[in-house]
This record gives structure tokens, sequence and C-alpha cells, in this order.
């Protein structure tokens, strides 16, 4: 369920490989509290990242939530692998579970709340509206094609989840790819033409942010500069977004 506040959710993805512990410490030292996980593998995906072994590694250095994407075929093959790691929710995707409602209802037996992803070019509706209103706790837009990082924003995806949230208000969501208010060398980008920006004044109120935030010249900062600003842009249109939900409420019979 949505909460009305905006977090950020670090992509540990795009965070330095030789030394992700450590990164991951950089980031819980600034203040996040969830970090973010892409599982990703061949065929679902033409790429490979991690698997549980990392997932597990990281418990040795922080305690941090874990906001775990199953980009696979047959996640529910792979579940067991990532109840127990302080998870926050564990995310499949509807294109790749065929058994959804079963996994979804497994995910909560286990005490883990339940999440569905959806590709750019996939159609929400072919979850039946019952299971996205009623077992689904978050659901997450990606906003460029899974596979792989630093990848350009596709902004047509904002107007279905500006869609989705009119026809499921309460339910939380979150969005992956391409969203930051910086760009690459770190430059910060006017509030209202970033990508993340965009996305919370469309109603996304869990952003993942990889590229744009591990920075490496502000790796002896913790990223803080980064973190702090870029959770100020999401909060700005999050609170637009809420504010105009609220009045077209208001405005309902």
């Amino acid at each position: 369920m949505s909460n009305l506040e905006f977090e950020i959710l670090p992509s540990i993805l795009a965070a330095d490989f030789s030394e992700l512990g450590p990164e991951a410490q950089r980031v819980e030292r600034s203040g996040i509290k969830t970090i973010h996980l892409d599982l990703m593998s061949y065929p679902f995906v033409p790429n490979l990242s991690f698997g549980p072994a990392l997932a597990k590694m990281l418990l040795k250095y922080t305690n941090l939530r874990q906001h775990t994407h199953l980009m696979v075929d047959d996640p529910e093959n792979h579940i067991d692998d990532y109840v127990n790691n302080n998870t926050d929710i564990i995310i499949v995707h509807a294109e790749g579970c065929k058994p959804l409602y079963r996994t979804l209802m497994y995910l909560k037996d286990k005490g883990v709340r339940a999440g569905v992803a959806f590709r750019p070019g996939t159609n929400y509706t072919i979850v039946p509206f019952s299971i996205l209103d009623k077992v689904v706790d978050e659901v997450l837009f990606m906003t460029v094609e899974p596979g792989y990082g630093g990848q350009k924003f596709i902004p047509e995806v904002l107007d279905t989840i500006r869609r989705f949230k009119k026809e499921h208000p309460h339910v939380s969501v979150s969005a992956d790819g391409g969203l930051g208010a910086f760009e690459k060398d770190g430059t910060p980008i006017l509030d209202t033409e970033t990508t993340l920006y965009q996305a919370t004044e469309s109603g996304v109120d869990r952003a993942v942010i990889g590229t744009s935030l591990f920075i490496q010249r502000y790796r002896d900062e913790n990223y803080s500069p980064l973190i702090t600003e870029s959770q100020r842009v999401g909060e700005i249109g999050y609170r637009i977004f809420m504010a105009r939900m609220q009045k077209e409420m208001g405005r309902s019979p």
C-alpha cells in the first residue's frame, strides 16, 4: 500500500562490483534504508547479473532491507533463495511467471511482501484487476527494457503509470530504469526536467536509481549529496502528484 511517502532505492547493479559490500555501507551511512537488487538471467533478459550468494553476502556488511527484483523465467523456482535476506519485497515479472497468483500467495505465506513487474511494452491488464488491487503490495514498471544499466528512459511508460494509479490509487508503484536528477558526470539537472521528477509526479513512490547515483567522485562523501538532492526532487514531484490525486478524488461522486 502506498503510504504518502517517497523513497529512493539505490540499485547495487550500478555500484563498483569490486567492492559491493563497502558500496552498500556508503549508501546506508547516507540514510538509505532499502537497496534494490536486480537478479537477472538469460533467456528472460540478454544478460546475467548476480544471484543469491551476493544477496546473502550483503547481509554481512549492512542492515539494509533488500528490494528484490527477479528478472528470470519461472521465478517461483528461485524465491526460497531470497526470502530470508532481510527482504523488503520480492518482485516477479508478469511475463515470466505463469503461476502468478500462486507465486504471490506463496510469498505472502512466507511473510514476504509480493510485487509484480512489467516490461515497458506489457499492458498491466494481463493481470486480473482483483489480483493487482487485493494481492499485490507493489507494482514495478520498467522504464527501460530490462537487461542492462545506463539505458535511456522511456517516457511513454509514464502514461501507463498515471492510468494505473487512477485505477489502483492505494497500490505502491516503483519505477526502474533511467531515473535520476543528475547527468552522468554529476551535474544537477533542473528539477522539473529530471526523469526522477517526471516519474514521481506521475505517481511513483519508490524510485530505483543506479547510474546517476553511484557517481564515483562522490564516493568519499558516501554519495550523500546525490542521495539528498535526489530525495528532494522526488519528494517535490510526489507531493504534487498526491495533491492532484486528492483533489480529483474529492471531486468524485
